[in-house]
């Protein structure tokens, strides 16, 4: 007779990008994880959970999951041990850290442990992926606010909200918790507005659908203020305390007429004063843009247009409006002051790739300190301005996420030495020299914070990780101590050998215990509002900049003005008769980024990347659905399967970002086969402002296959 241990244990979702973190019940037996559930004593998802975080803890027994350290060998890749491991990577990194100095070494991303380790090494080029995520809305929230108050991880306040806005963005399927939020507002009065090429799942609930063109939600933004301001629909007492450069900002958009705005956008001018006014007639109101907002070569303007639409209607730090972040809990600061100090020299980060061009990005006054990404791919590629020769990996798939993606293989492949710390296989691992086998967060002890809900819950590990794989502080760490004993790098920055050190050090100021936090539940605090009040903004000015003085600075428009994307069909119609439909990207319920392609449970949902087109445009190509179909770009042509939907515009496309065929046993994996990012550019034009291409909008044809 065998004995069962089952228990349950309340923790957070796993999923490390997703705004909300909602509460789950991991169910255990016998150590290992059965099941996860929505934790409905959860006091802000209350249950509510996503498909990717019921399933993400299959992860943890993945059948290729890496649990040794793999070697890079002539003959192959070879199992070695920790030990080994931990002498190679100091050595291959050291030796390239003493031939060509230490800005020769990269990483993505930045995440705790690994930004200390490449302070430790001397390097400032700590690459981002938020260039193709929200680094256009985020750098546009603090050249106007000082804060970032309009992307996912904000805390826009859509409960309480009389209504909501919401631009390239759509909840039900990337922020379920928070949509939940936004469908109690709606049941209570709230106005939803949607803006986005694809009526998705959150337009199909909307009061007012705009079908825009995509690339051009900032001449949109513009005609609304033009609206708000000359209807006199703004908050008068707001722009007097609290705005600077309102009077300029009221003689700039006279030129940008609802007409205006209308033959650029495909809306009516009805549609567009209709929008105006119900967003400045409906407060408190709340706001979001995201990736369709920001993935286009004039995203920094046209997200500033928005930032200040927000500011003029004085829907900042009220209920229901977009809150300015609280002050995170105690011991939440150690890790950043701890980051502060490791700062290398401003000399060194002058240096960053890309801070002479994009210095809002790149660079020491920047907003984000990281290097321009195309900028390092080209490095890698050419040596110049200085050579790049390593890159450390780490919870990134880059051959799949970043645009020209062949281009990215070929810069890898150049390298002398790159090292990848993983879960499991991906395209990027197939390139790596060294292998190094994470232990998944279930698998030690966490807290996360949630600026959205304002609550603090306990993370606490479910299960040990198997016996080769190890935490990322355990591993860096080690590896910086072996750099300093070989006298490659003379201090190791990291303070915290593994990661129990670490939570220490986060709950030593706390007036709460770790035990006590898992005991006892998460701990929501009662946000604060217009704390501006007291504490003015974390802008030059101390108010909200309309009229950006660092923009000026820096030699950039101040007030938020259009620019047609300069690879736009209405600027190249020649090549616009070739390619004459624009293709957008979204993300499935089910898909994770770029990991998810070798998931089970994922793969019999979708077995093959959907393309989204309209009726027709299908039938005027002779496509069926089911049919495969090649997405054809000047940069080349991927694969999907047509799947025909009166939901988007007939001049648009919407095909599956980051999918690859694992099943596929050739060097790339199947990945060109399937990957839009294998058919955009990471090459100019750029958004001027931060250095970002154009990755939605993207002029193509497509074909029967």
């Amino acid at each position: 007779m065998t004995t069962t241990d089952t228990h349950k244990i309340r923790t957070i979702c796993s999923i490390n990008p997703c705004p909300t973190f909602d509460g789950v019940v991991a169910t255990v037996r016998n150590g290992k994880v059965i099941k996860t559930e929505g934790d409905k004593d959860h006091p802000w998802s209350k249950g509510h959970t996503c498909p990717k975080g019921r399933h993400e803890w299959e992860v943890l027994y993945h059948p290729k999951r890496f649990k040794q350290p793999l070697l890079r060998t002539p003959s192959g890749m070879k199992e070695i041990s920790w030990e080994e491991a931990i002498e190679v990577a100091s050595e291959r990194l050291g030796e390239v850290r003493t031939k060509y100095g230490p800005l020769s070494i990269c990483s993505t991303l930045p995440r705790d442990p690994l930004s200390l380790f490449m302070r430790s090494l001397g390097s400032p080029n700590e690459m981002t992926n938020r260039d193709l995520c929200q680094g256009t809305v985020e750098v546009a929230d603090q050249l106007t606010y000082g804060d970032v108050i309009t992307i996912y991880r904000s805390a826009e306040d859509f409960r309480n909200s009389g209504c909501v806005l919401l631009v390239g963005t759509n909840p039900p399927v990337s922020a379920g918790g928070q949509w939940q939020d936004i469908l109690h507002a709606t049941r209570n009065g709230a106005k939803l507005i949607v803006v986005d090429p694809r009526r998705t799942e959150a337009a199909r609930r909307a009061d007012i659908y705009l079908q825009i063109r995509p690339g051009t939600d900032g001449a949109l933004a513009l005609a609304m203020l033009n609206v708000v301001i000359n209807e006199d629909l703004y908050d008068a007492g707001f722009v007097d305390d609290y705005c600077v450069g309102f009077d300029q900002l009221r003689e700039h958009v006279q030129q940008y007429t609802p007409k205006w705005a209308s033959e650029i956008t495909s809306l009516s001018p009805e549609e567009i004063v209709q929008t105006a006014r119900t967003y400045a007639g409906n407060g408190p109101a709340s706001y979001r843009g995201n990736l369709g907002l920001g993935q286009h070569s004039n995203s920094t303007q046209a997200s500033r247009a928005f930032a200040a639409l927000i500011a003029i209607t004085g829907n900042i730090d009220i209920l229901g409006g977009n809150r300015l972040p609280d002050p995170p809990p105690a011991g939440f600061e150690v890790l950043n002051q701890v980051l502060e100090d490791a700062r290398v020299a401003k000399e060194v980060e002058e240096q960053a790739l890309g801070a002479d061009s994009f210095p809002l990005w790149a660079g020491p006054d920047s907003y984000m300190r990281a290097p321009h990404n195309p900028s390092v791919i080209n490095a890698m590629l050419t040596d110049e301005p200085y050579p790049v020769k390593s890159w450390i990996v780490m919870g990134a798939n880059p051959v799949m996420s970043y645009a020209s993606a062949g281009k990215v293989m070929e810069a890898m492949k150049k390298l002398e030495f790159l090292m990848v710390l993983a879960y499991t296989p991906s395209p990027t691992s197939d390139l790596a020299d060294l292998i190094l086998p994470l232990a998944h967060p279930h698998e030690q002890n966490g807290v996360k914070f949630s600026p959205y809900g304002n609550w603090l819950s306990a993370m606490p590990k479910l299960v040990e990780p198997p016996e080769g794989c190890r935490e990322d502080f355990q591993i860096l760490h080690a590896i910086a101590e072996r750099m300093v004993q070989k006298e490659y790098i003379q201090t190791n920055l990291i303070p915290w050998e593994n990661n129990d050190e670490f939570m220490a050090a986060r709950f030593a100021d706390s007036k709460t215990s770790y035990q006590e936090l898992c005991e006892n539940g998460p701990i929501i605090r009662e946000p604060k509002y217009k704390k501006y009040v007291d504490c003015g903004f974390k802008t030059d000015s101390g108010k909200v900049e309309l009229y950006s003085s660092r923009m000026e600075r820096y030699g950039y428009e101040p007030l938020p003005t259009y620019t047609e994307c300069a690879d736009s069909p209405t600027l190249l119609p020649r090549l616009a008769e070739k390619y004459p439909l624009c293709l957008t990207t979204r993300r499935t319920r089910q898909y994770l980024c770029s990991r998810s392609a070798d998931y089970g449970w994922v793969r019999e949902v979708d077995p093959y990347p959907q393309l989204l087109i309209h009726p027709v445009t299908a039938g005027e190509r002779g496509i069926e659905n089911g049919d495969r179909v090649a997405i054809e770009t000047p940069k080349g042509s991927v694969r999907h399967v047509a799947r025909l939907t009166e939901d988007i515009h007939p001049e648009v496309l919407s095909a599956i970002y980051g999918w690859w065929l694992p099943e596929k046993e050739t060097e790339e994996n199947g990945y060109l086969e399937t990957n839009v990012n294998a058919v955009m550019s990471y090459d100019p034009p750029y958004d001027p402002e931060i250095g970002i291409n154009r990755v939605q909008g993207v002029m193509c044809q497509i074909r029967k296959v």
